[in-house]
């Protein structure tokens, strides 16, 4: 039987992260949101590894605003390395949408009001939007933020 892959508490932050991001995307509860974001600052700076406490039998309840429901995801990704959450969310949302995040300067409030004003969900209708000015129509955007977008673009 080979070895459990190596799960890094860097890894399970960016999930949770990611997690909260997507809830942000969907207009997702506030209080679920700052869970997952704290969670992901409390790995962050976590000493144990999660792996390691969950394999000495731990309880990861005593991680600081963790409850069952945050363990059990944590549980989850170390043992199956995926997350279901994570993945229904990937799936609701268009695909692509969640890459909008990748560009500096784009949040997740940011991604909801290019999708809902401009219907942008991928790279390259983002950088259409800049290129031909509808971007600018967008609360939060204006000429020096499109010319930011398509120069982060152009140095992927």
């Amino acid at each position: 039987m080979p070895a459990p892959a190596v799960v890094h508490n860097a890894d399970l932050a960016n999930v949770m992260r990611e997690i909260a991001d997507l809830l942000e995307i969907k207009g997702g509860n506030p209080f679920r949101i700052r869970a997952y974001r704290n969670l992901a600052r409390t790995l962050d700076a976590l000493g144990p590894s999660v792996q390691t406490m969950l394999a000495e039998q731990r309880d990861l309840d005593e991680l600081p605003g963790v409850g069952p429901d945050l363990a059990g995801k944590l549980a989850e990704i170390v043992r199956t390395g995926s997350c279901a959450l994570r993945e229904q969310l990937l799936a609701e949302l268009p695909a692509g949408l969640h890459t909008l995040l990748s560009i500096p300067g784009i949040g997740p409030r940011k991604v909801m009001a290019l999708y809902r004003e401009l219907g942008i969900h991928n790279l390259d209708q983002l950088a259409a939007a800049a290129r031909d000015g509808s971007l600018c129509s967008v609360r939060g955007f204006g000429e020096h933020a499109a010319q930011r977008i398509l120069e982060n673009l152009q140095s992927r």
